[in-house]
């Protein structure tokens, strides 16, 4: 290098100074009359020479003859329009000026500072009482320059430089680089700007290091107010400031560990104010070590784009970085910005806690903040220290979005991959960190304060707001208050996590998560993804360790997730002594909608609000309670699930989360789906629903139909479902469904305070596998199956579970209730409904994509080795079984058919209505169940009605039993008992003592149509039994034929009616009458209340009857008289002859048999109360086919009532 003279350097001064330096500080003059003592040397051989205003700074000490030029000065002060020169006299390579100030002055700098002869050489100022720089001078330093009050310089060799002179230290000066700057005491002097203007060149630094800094406006005399700047093009601007003993790195100014192994305890501030400008455009760092560090700009710019900002503009372009450290225990730091607007591109403000230190806060208070193409602010705890807290305090928006496509940023979090380049991403967003076992900061955005609007904030394209903890300590949370609205779009990401690093993609860490809180005046909106990054756009906390998972919390009133948005709480534990514990997901709004879905490469994914809980593999000994899944819970005027979900999910050793939903309305439609779900060995988590209004499932779509269900898997079991609201419907193939295969059945239960409605396909169902099942439970005023179905049915070993419906009114409109078992030990679930009023079933089921048509009704149904089948109780004033509409109990498996039950005031069976019991098993114990009906009133059955009893295998028909009141009355229709392998079952007919049994066009039959079974048995009892065409049969084919016993006081058929006990091949059973004859005309009258003395007609010839009716009395001889007055009479058929053709094949005549050929007996008698059946082929007379008795049952007097006769009618012999 060229040595330059004096002469030649004074000549090229005022050339130089401004426009031809490498590095260029301009500081304007405050007040020349402010300047202090000029440059004088103290020692290492330093000569200041001074020329007018000039002062050449010569000499120095060069150990080794190498690059380090170290001066030494008493005072240092450049006054206004002085310059101070650094002149290389020597012409020797130099890269280092290392200047110190012993005299115990602050340096005042008015003038300017510049470098002569050294090209890029870097120059330290260090003086410990501190540096004042002014307006108007300037400074010409080829490479970085550093002012610092520091005690001592440390070289890279640990020589030290100390600012205190001391011949032996100085001696020991190496040209190694410098390493550190040292502080010996805890008031190290302050740093000032005011007014001034640094600016250095491309690509170099300014550094200031000391106590408080402070950068400032001022005023020039005779100038105008002037902001401080401090530009360094594509350079560092580093800040360091403390209050106590330490060291920072001289490059990056990061506490350093002294030689006790400790560093600083406090620091002082940083202050950037008003009408100030650090301007370090391109890729560069605006470091802040030490304690706080305040920007305040008012109608000025602090930018490091190459392109200025409109006023109150703070803009941070892509490189650029603020980075604030600290070390100190228990010290707490600030970076504040206030401002109009913080735009940043691609740039990064960041605090870091290093060691035991609390890091700083980063407080921003701002109109507008915009955060694109990887920006962060961010907090990290790295140590044992706790991470400072990002408060954002906006009065407009809050914009983040994009993330960095050139992967060239160095990014404090990246969680994405780019899946072209396989890099990661650094994505835009508010991040806080802890690594260590120091807590993290919290972030929070908030609504400024005194501002009349509340703030939007909006993340989109991969944009996150995020709180990661990978340490033992406390993850931080989420805080968003006061602001108007919260938008995620495109991949954007609300986000809390622990247990994991996602620098590394490891598990790591058993600190908690933190809370992610949103409380919003308008709405928060959560919707689509991101197909560049595969991810979709969340708010999501989730812990990968045994740490808490953070709890997320929304308020607003309208809140939606569309297009595939997700709420997710998620966490998982490997094999642990303890599984920490879940977060909760708590929403509150008018209005929640949870909608659509993301496409994703032809993969529809559902928007959707869940928790994921994944217990260890198996049960340890260390592990004393289970993973407990977080819960749900939603308050909401309407919520609106529609191609959505919501859930919670559980997995091995775990428990799933709760659903509560306190509502309005909850409508859950087009495919949408609440659902608690499992796939382990513990229960379920519980869905439950408290509605003031509707609470509606509907809708198919795609296959996919909507649905509220538990539904557990593996060897777990389910939880209940838990339904109360104003009405509920189930329609168009929609679902309340739940399943379990573990050890216990879970329940549903739907209350309504006006009706439950299941409809048009919709289904609420039960089913188990191998365990029992729960019960389905529906309270409601008015409950309507209408085209819908309720079902339990179970697999396997275990019982299916029970259905109970409370009502006023239950009508089952082409709908279905069935209970089944199929390939199982256990049993079938019983059927029971309560009716205050009414119970109706009617029409048939149309079908659906899962149910084959058929009728409407009660089913108890066990098939395919099934067990036994459950039974139907159904209790109501009235009940009607009507259009085809059935009550059934079968069983198609060795096991026992169900019972029937029915009880009510009025039963009405009509136009093809049915009770069925029957048995197809292949087994003798496949026996069919019985069938009770027990009415106050009356039973009724008309037009194709029929009550059955049948077996098609060996196993028996069950019995029908029936209570009819005051009447049973038939029309067209049966009371059937039937079987074809087996013997027949009973038929039980009976009334209250003043009762009738009407049969018209009917049939009662115990038959067996096959096989060597015999008939069944027949039991009638009423006041009255009146046939009008109608049977009464106990038949057999290859066994004897069954028994019938009618006990009436009046038996009355007509000419075509049948009572009959005969068997084809068998032996026939019998018939057996108890009542005296009914009245010769056929009907009913009643008998005069005055009884007449028997012994007064034994003589009497006739008595005529008035209006062409009459009875007739005979006497034949003494055999026809009583033993002795007012006795029984004898009866004739001890006298008469019985012809061998006459008798019952097989039967036993006793009593009455040949009435047809009765001495003495009218032929009114024979036609009007005998069974005559006359066979049209070979006219023979089978009345005596069957053993008939007349007993004597009736009190004495029964046959010698007075009968009405106005006029003779003739007598009978």
């Amino acid at each position: 290098m060229a040595r330059i003279t004096r002469a030649q350097y004074h000549e090229r001064v005022p050339l130089t100074l401004l426009a031809c330096c490498p590095l260029l500080l301009l500081i304007l003059v405050l007040n020349e009359s402010r300047a202090q003592t000029p440059i004088t040397s103290s020692g290492l051989n330093t000569v200041v020479t001074t020329t007018g205003n000039i002062h050449d700074i010569t000499g120095g000490t060069r150990p080794g003859g190498g690059v380090n030029l170290f001066h030494s000065f008493e005072d240092f002060n450049v006054p206004a329009n002085h310059i101070a020169n650094f002149f290389n006299d020597s012409g020797l390579a130099t890269s280092n000026i290392l200047g110190r100030v012993s005299g115990g002055n602050p340096s005042e700098i008015l003038g300017t500072i510049q470098t002569i002869g050294f090209g890029n050489a870097n120059l330290f100022l260090v003086n410990p009482a501190g540096f004042l720089f002014g307006p108007n001078a300037t400074v010409n330093v080829g490479g970085m320059v550093a002012f610092t009050s520091a005690d001592y310089l440390r070289l890279s060799d640990n020589a030290r430089f100390n600012t205190i002179p001391n011949t032996a230290a100085d001696a020991l000066l190496t040209p190694m680089p410098v390493a550190a700057f040292g502080f010996l005491g805890s008031n190290p002097g302050a740093i000032t700007v005011q007014g001034s203007q640094f600016t250095v060149t491309d690509g170099q630094s300014i550094s200031l290091v000391g106590g408080n800094i402070s950068i400032g406006a001022d005023t020039p005399d005779g100038g105008t107010p002037q902001p401080a700047q401090l530009s360094a093009p594509n350079g560092n601007i580093l800040l360091a400031n403390t209050a106590s003993p330490g060291e920072f790195a001289a490059a990056t100014l990061h506490p350093l560990s002294n030689v006790d192994g400790a560093s600083f305890t406090s620091h002082g501030s940083i202050a950037l104010g008003a009408d100030s400008n650090i301007n370090i455009s391109g890729a560069n760092t605006l470091s802040i070590r030490g304690g706080q560090f305040v920007l305040s700009i008012n109608d000025s710019v602090l930018t490091t784009s190459h392109t200025t900002g409109p006023p109150e503009t703070i803009s941070l372009s892509r490189g650029s970085s603020i980075i604030g450290s600290t070390t100190a225990n228990n010290d707490r730091g600030v970076i504040t910005i206030n401002s109009d607007t913080l735009a940043m591109d691609g740039a990064a403000i960041t605090s870091t806690a290093i060691g035991p230190s609390h890091g700083m806060d980063i407080a921003v208070t701002i109109d507008q903040l915009e955060l694109s193409g990887g920006a962060q602010i961010a907090s990290d705890a790295g140590d044992t220290g706790a991470g400072g807290d990002i408060n954002i305090s906006v009065k407009e928006s809050v914009s983040i979005s994009g993330y960095d496509t050139e992967g060239t940023l160095p990014g404090i979090v990246t969680f994405f991959v780019d899946p072209n380049s396989g890099l990661p991403l650094v994505t835009s967003g508010l991040f806080s960190s802890a690594s260590g076992s120091g807590n993290g900061g919290h972030i929070s955005i908030s609504n400024s304060a005194n501002s009349p609007q509340s703030p939007s904030v909006t993340l989109d394209n991969a944009g996150q707001i995020a709180t990661l903890n990978s340490g033992t300590g406390r993850g931080g949370n989420i805080t968003l208050n006061g602001i108007a609205s919260l938008t995620l779009d495109n991949g954007a990401q609300l986000f809390s996590s622990s247990g994991t690093d996602w620098a590394n993609n490891t598990f790591s860490g058993i600190g908690p998560g933190g809370n992610i809180s949103v409380i919003a005046s308008d709405q928060v909106r959560v919707s689509g993804g991101n197909l560049d990054l595969f991810s979709l756009t969340q708010i999501s906390s989730r812990s990968s360790g045994i740490g808490d998972n953070g709890h997320i919390t929304l308020h607003a009133p309208l809140i939606s997730l569309e297009t595939g948005g997700t709420l997710t709480s998620s966490k998982s534990v490997s094999n642990s002594d303890s599984p920490g514990l879940h977060g909760d997901i708590s929403i509150v709004s008018d209005s929640l909608t949870v909608s659509g879905a993301f496409d994703f490469e032809g993969e529809l994914l559902p928007s959707g609000i869940q928790t994921i809980a994944i217990g260890p593999l198996s049960q340890t000994s260390g592990i004393h309670t289970p993973l407990v899944g977080g819960n749900i819970s939603v308050s909401s005027a309407v919520v609106s699930v529609d191609q959505g979900f919501v859930g919670s999910t559980h997995q091995r050793w775990a428990t799933g989360g709760n659903l509560i939903f306190d509502v309005g309305d909850l409508n859950v439609t087009q495919g949408g789906s609440i659902r608690a779900q499992g796939d382990g060995t513990l229960p379920t988590g519980r869905v439950t629903v408290t509605a003031s209004g509707l609470v509606e499932v509907s809708g198919v779509v795609d296959g996919t139909r909507s649905t509220i269900e538990n539904v557990a898997g593996g060897v777990g079991h389910g939880n209940d479902i838990a339904i109360s609201a104003h009405q509920v419907l189930v329609s168009d193939g929609g679902r309340i469904n739940s399943e379990t295969r573990g050890l216990d059945g879970l329940n549903i239960s739907i209350s309504a305070d006006e009706s439950v409605i299941v409809s048009t396909g919709g289904k609420m169902r039960i089913g188990v596998r191998d365990f029992d099942g729960g019960a389905l439970h529906i309270s409601a005023p008015s409950i309507l199956l209408d085209q819908g179905i309720l079902q339990t049915s179970t697999v396997g070993t275990g019982s299916a579970g029970s259905v109970m419906l409370t009502a006023d009114h239950v009508m089952l409109t082409g709908g279905q209730i069935r209970s089944e078992t199929e390939q199982t030990t256990g049993t079938g679930g019983n059927i029971t409904i309560h009716a205050s009023e009414t119970i109706s079933i009617s029409g048939q089921f149309s079908g659906s994509d899962t149910d084959t048509p058929g009728p409407a009704g009660i089913f108890a149904r066990s098939f395919n080795a099934g067990g036994n089948a459950g039974n139907a109780s159904l209790t109501a004033p009235i009940i009607t079984v009507a259009d085809g509409g059935q009550i059934n109990s079968s069983t198609s498996s060795a096991s026992l058919g169900g019972d029937i039950f029915v009880n009510a005031n009025t039963v009405t069976i009509e136009n093809g209505g049915t009770l069925s019991a029957k048995t197809s098993g292949t087994a003798a114990t496949a026996t069919g169940g019985s069938i009770t009906v027990t009415a106050t009133n009356q039973v009724a059955m008309t037009d194709g009605a029929s009550i059955s009893a049948s077996s098609t295998g060996p196993g028996n028909a069950g019995s029908i039993d029936i209570d009819a009141g005051s009447q049973f009355t038939m029309t067209n229709s049966s009371v059937t008992t039937e079987a074809t392998q087996s013997g027949g079952g009973a038929i039980k007919i009976t009334t209250d003592p003043s009762g009738t049994v009407l049969l018209t066009n009917s049939t009662i039959s115990a038959s067996v149509l096959d096989g060597a079974g015999g008939g069944g048995s027949v039991n009638i009892d009423p006041l009255f039994v009146i046939l009008v065409n109608s049977h009464i049969l106990a038949t057999a084919i290859q066994g004897a034929g069954g028994n019938i016993f009618i006990t009436t006081n009046l038996l009355l058929p007509d000419a075509n009616s049948v009572i009959s006990a005969s068997s084809q091949f068998g032996q026939s059973g019998t018939v057996t009458i108890q009542s005296p004859n009914a009245p010769i005309s056929g009907q009913i009258h009643p008998l005069g209340k005055t009884p007449l003395i028997a012994t007064s007609l034994f003589n009497q010839q006739c008595a005529s009857a008035a209006g062409g009716q009459f009875s007739s009395f005979t006497v034949a001889g003494r055999n026809s008289l009583p033993t002795e007055p007012g006795s029984w009479l004898t009866s004739p058929i001890a006298m008469a002859g019985v012809e061998p053709r006459l008798k019952a094949e097989g039967g036993k005549a006793e009593g009455l048999s040949g009435l047809s050929r009765l001495s003495g007996v009218s032929d009114v008698v024979r036609a009007r109360l005998a069974a005559h059946q006359i066979d049209q082929a070979d006219q023979i007379d089978k009345t005596d086919q069957s053993p008939l008795s007349l007993r004597q049952i009736a009190p004495a007097g029964f046959l010698t009532q007075a009968f009405s006769v106005e006029e003779p009618a003739g007598c009978q012999s």
